[in-house]
């Protein structure tokens, strides 16, 4: 069929071929998606649905699926495999390269998402991400590694670090998300950071029985 140029019965048969995992035809596949065959390609993450692909070309297909989203191609199909597999399959190692893909298009909220997810499954690339970003000041990111505090999946060496956040968004920026996580916590760093807020009105009404009562 390939002599004959019906890849449409081409791509048929050599699926046929790889569901019963015949190498040639995972090779032949791949030899097709990385010449930028959007049909061989999709083949592809159906096979990885159905459980065909091992975890060696497992990366090779993600590889080139990624590749194939920073190029701005659109067949949305690829894009909707990726999130499919960040989402649903809750993959971390997906969800953090799908951010990468978000970054260099220059869509911040959407990387900082899917860092977040990643972040979530102790995924320490996306981790250290995040930290970066809050050091250069992204109040956004400060604020996401406050909900990674409360799910008890940041360093305790980081803690510090991030309550400091919050005390430069309070006092600073009047940022009442904040406020609002600090007021939840009972830990000490945060109740001394709460009654500093009372007692100088950062973020609320200064209070001084209220600061004096947490000090």
């Amino acid at each position: 069929f390939e002599e004959n140029k019906n890849i449409t019965s081409t791509i048929e048969y050599m699926f046929l071929a790889a569901k019963q995992r015949y190498q040639p035809a995972y090779d032949w596949f791949f030899n097709q998606a990385n010449k930028k065959d959007i049909k061989a390609l999709f083949s592809l993450t159906e096979l990885f649905k159905i459980s065909k692909i091992n975890q060696q070309d497992k990366s090779k297909l993600f590889k080139i699926c990624y590749q194939y989203i920073i190029n701005n191609n659109h067949d949305k199909r690829i894009e909707d495999f990726i999130k499919y597999q960040a989402i649903k399959q809750n993959d971390a190692e997906v969800q953090y390269n799908y951010a990468l893909i978000f970054e260099e298009n220059k869509n911040i909220t959407s990387t900082i998402e899917y860092m977040f997810l990643a972040a979530k499954q102790s995924y320490h690339l996306a981790y250290d991400w995040l930290f970066t970003q809050a050091a250069q000041g992204n109040i956004d990111v400060q604020f996401k590694l406050t909900e990674l505090f409360e799910l008890g999946k940041t360093n305790k060496k980081d803690e510090k670090t991030i309550f400091n956040y919050c005390y430069d968004a309070i006092r600073y920026q009047n940022d009442q998300r904040f406020f609002k996580f600090i007021r939840k916590m009972t830990i000490t760093e945060a109740q001394y950071l709460l009654a500093t807020c009372y007692a100088f009105g950062y973020g609320i009404g200064i209070n001084y029985a209220q600061a004096y009562q947490l000090y």
